[in-house]
């Protein structure tokens, strides 16, 4: 643990279980495997001099944040975008040729296909 002016107000659980509200111009106790984190974000800045354990500072974190991939081109969306509506208007095709074949098909009489009721054993009653 070492002592650190505090920047900027956050809450911190060290052990993971409690929170400790740290104060903007306060001396805060931050664990030494945090410091170098915090600092970079501008939460703290630790005092002069101070420099991570070796055993941290390999861990440390880059010193530029990695940005997203760009979002796809107008181009590749447009693209995109066609061949969605090939695949939707070649389903609806299928769905057509579907409903032709139902309709074509002879309709069912009412109860047709419905097994007769089982007849009642020997000698029982219903």
């Amino acid at each position: 643990m070492t002592k650190c002016l505090v920047l900027k107000e956050f809450p911190l659980s060290v052990d993971g279980v409690t929170s400790v509200d740290y104060v903007k111009d306060d001396q805060a106790e931050v664990p030494d495997r945090l410091i170098a984190g915090l600092a970079k974000e501008g939460y703290l800045q630790p005092p002069a001099g101070w420099t991570p354990p070796a055993k941290l500072a390999k861990n440390a974190l880059p010193a530029k944040r990695m940005t997203p991939p760009a979002p796809p081109s107008n181009a590749e969306s447009a693209a995109n975008i066609d061949q969605l509506r090939g695949e939707v208007d070649a389903l609806r095709e299928e769905v057509a040729d579907l409903r032709g074949m139902l309709d074509a098909m002879p309709p069912v009489a009412p109860g047709a296909g419905k097994q007769p009721p089982a007849a009642p054993a020997a000698g029982k009653q219903a």
